[in-house]
């Protein structure tokens, strides 16, 4: 086993699946000395509506694959190469160098986990066609994975994916002439030539480098190619899919001020409300603050309790608020990862992080604690006895 595991979703049996595979053995693949495949389908007991694990049952059944892995390794002479999430069963995958005591191991595997009802089988597989055909990544997924590391290596070191940044495309080609006709059409849809250069290398059959870099069309109008198509009587259709990119940003950038406002809308709301609520305390206990007074009890002594409802009253609030938007994101993160995955888009569903949830509360607390303060100001400032 390598330390190159990664995972992947695909489509296997027409079924959304999560599949974790070691990408470090493929070089070697297929081994000789592991002719057999042999399997173990463990159904889950707790999945999800899409039948994808739940974050519930996740640590068992990490428990329960590195039991088995031990457990087969050791009886059978077997490597892990993969397993397969989906369906309500999570499936893994050894080669092996024979069957061997298979059922045994897995028994002994699974007894702390008695639970769990489990399937075993093997099959004389010297091409390894289950790791090949079907564990191993398809080249658009093998590419959405780096993809993927790379964004969060990026992440990690402090970039902000969504600020634009500069590109270069290298392309490479046998003689001038390629070279010449591709710039000019590049040049046309308003790319940036950064360079022209010419390989060194006596032997090199791709010689003629151009280093080019698209321009920043987020906020331009269409390029002059697209128009002058356009105005040619003899098109009749032309799809440039920049300005769905174009159209796609601006409602991006639409939904995310309509955001803004309906939160500015909201915590108003908020404020008024708690503002209110404590405004009728403290009409109720009318007598009891002036009698309060006329002992010696200073504004913020009467005040204090209120202030304290008015706290809780927003942290109680903003508790809530998270606890139905991570429920929301619960009920729809699996139809939509089945959507996304019917579309084989990379997409992943982010809900509200820990940061975020931490600073609702504390803004509903402080927005509780604020309309408190005005609701028993404006009485103590008018209802003070003489």
């Amino acid at each position: 086993m390598s330390d190159e595991w990664d995972f992947y979703f695909a489509r296997v049996n027409d079924v959304v699946s999560s599949i974790f595979v070691d990408l470090g053995v493929r070089p070697d693949a297929p081994i000789e000395k592991r002719p057999w495949l042999l399997w173990v389908w463990v159904e889950m007991q707790s999945a999800r509506p899409d039948g994808l694990s739940s974050n519930d049952e996740a640590s068992k059944l990490h428990e329960i694959g590195a039991s088995l892995d031990a457990m087969i390794s050791a009886t059978c002479g077997a490597q892990l190469v993969g397993r397969i999430t989906g369906a309500g069963r999570r499936e893994f995958y050894f080669y092996a160098t024979e069957p061997g005591e298979l059922d045994a191991a897995t028994a002994n595997a699974m007894q702390r986990f008695d639970t769990y009802k489990y399937e075993t089988g093997s099959s004389f597989q010297p091409d390894w066609d289950q790791y090949v055909n079907l564990l191993y990544p398809s080249e658009s997924n093998l590419e959405r994975m780096q993809n993927r590391r790379l964004l969060e290596a990026l992440e990690e070191e402090g970039d902000v994916h969504e600020v634009p940044r500069k590109v270069d495309h290298w392309l490479y080609f046998a003689d001038e002439a390629a070279r010449s006709s591709c710039r000019d059409t590049l040049v046309a849809i308003e790319f940036t030539v950064e360079d022209e250069t010419l390989s060194d290398e006596p032997d090199d059959p791709l010689p003629y480098v151009l280093v080019v870099t698209p321009a920043a069309v987020a906020d331009a109008g269409d390029p002059p190619l697209v128009t002058t198509l356009r105005n040619d009587a003899r098109v009749d259709l032309v799809q440039y899919d920049a300005a769905w990119r174009r159209r796609l940003s601006e409602i991006l950038g639409f939904s995310e001020r309509a955001v803004l406002v309906i939160a500015a809308l909201l915590a108003l709301a908020t404020l008024l409300v708690i503002g209110n609520t404590v405004r009728m305390d403290v009409q109720a206990r009318a007598e009891e603050i002036a009698v309060m007074q006329l002992i010696g009890a200073g504004s913020g002594f009467v005040r204090r309790p209120f202030l304290y409802a008015g706290l809780w009253y927003g942290l109680f609030g903003g508790v809530l608020a998270v606890a139905i938007a991570i429920g929301a994101e619960w009920a729809i993160a699996g139809p939509l990862d089945g959507l996304l995955a019917s579309y084989d888009h990379g997409f992943a569903l982010r809900g509200l992080g820990i940061a975020a949830a931490a600073v609702v509360i504390g803004a509903s607390a402080v927005l509780g604690w604020v309309g408190a303060f005005l609701a028993t100001a404006r009485h103590l400032a008018v209802g003070h006895p003489e």
